[in-house]
């Protein structure tokens, strides 16, 4: 696959991010609205097939994106949402209208390089998003946009429920997929955050980006002391200790809530 960078930009950290979605657009308009409308855009999107996605109109289809950084991913879904308004409008509706924004079973979910992540960072990223510790639970649900404990897609995972915290920061093992976050373990190429709510809007899935990217780089700092009931003030305090003008969209999505 192509991998995209923002001119000038190096990092290990790519972003993968599958959208589910329930529409009336069939894949070959929005395709060709990505690549033929200005601005033209190279073709970051395909089309996948998933029997999982529910909604009010005809068409279920997935929208997986080639693997890019998370500047870049949000540069190309700002530049592919605004396209898909003016599309709209041409129909006389808006993107509510061709779009099921209600839809409780589908998803987005976003796969991280594995290879970007430290040995003990990359535990401590997969235990927050399976944690069912009351306080942390309760923080990646407001993220999510959803209870994880009522969906059987993205549940935190069985393996570190009811653990000590050492036992979590191992290298736990779990075989079902439909957990927050999956880490295949050794070999694996990504980790896969897997809990947000697919609202197919603009501020959802840049929320949703910059979602993942502070989760990746607070991990790096966060100390082990975090997990508990201090959790959600630890998160916050970091967050916007950050430069005003990172992690904007899920400062608003916080702010909204």
């Amino acid at each position: 696959p192509l991998f995209l960078t923002c001119k000038k930009e190096k990092t290990k950290l790519f972003f993968g991010l599958e959208l589910e979605v329930n529409t009336m657009i069939p894949w070959y308009e929005i395709e060709h609205t990505m690549l033929n409308v200005e601005p033209k855009q190279e073709p970051f999107l395909y089309c996948m097939t998933d029997s999982s996605i529910t909604g009010q109109h005809p068409l279920n289809y997935e929208m997986v994106s080639v693997p890019m950084t998370p500047k870049r991913m949000k540069q190309e879904y700002r530049k592919l949402f605004g396209k898909l308004e003016k599309l709209a409008a041409g129909k006389g509706k808006k993107l509510t209208d061709l779009f099921d924004m209600e839809a409780r079973t589908n998803g987005i979910h976003i796969h991280t390089s594995a290879s970007a992540f430290k040995d003990a960072q990359r535990r401590r990223f997969t235990a927050l998003w399976n944690s069912d510790l009351p306080a942390v639970l309760k923080t990646v649900n407001l993220l999510a946009g959803r209870n994880l404990s009522t969906t059987q897609y993205c549940k935190p995972s069985s393996a570190y429920s009811g653990r000590r915290l050492g036992y979590c920061l191992k290298q736990t093992h779990y075989s079902d997929k439909y957990v927050a976050c999956k880490d295949s373990g050794h070999g694996a190429q990504t980790v896969e955050v897997r809990v947000f709510k697919g609202v197919p809007s603009l501020a959802n899935v840049l929320g949703c980006i910059d979602t993942v990217e502070a989760m990746f780089f607070f991990t790096l700092e966060m100390p082990i002391s975090a997990f508990g009931q201090q959790f959600p003030r630890v998160f916050h305090t970091w967050l916007y200790s950050q430069p005003n003008y990172k992690y904007v969209n899920l400062k608003e999505r916080l702010e909204c809530a």
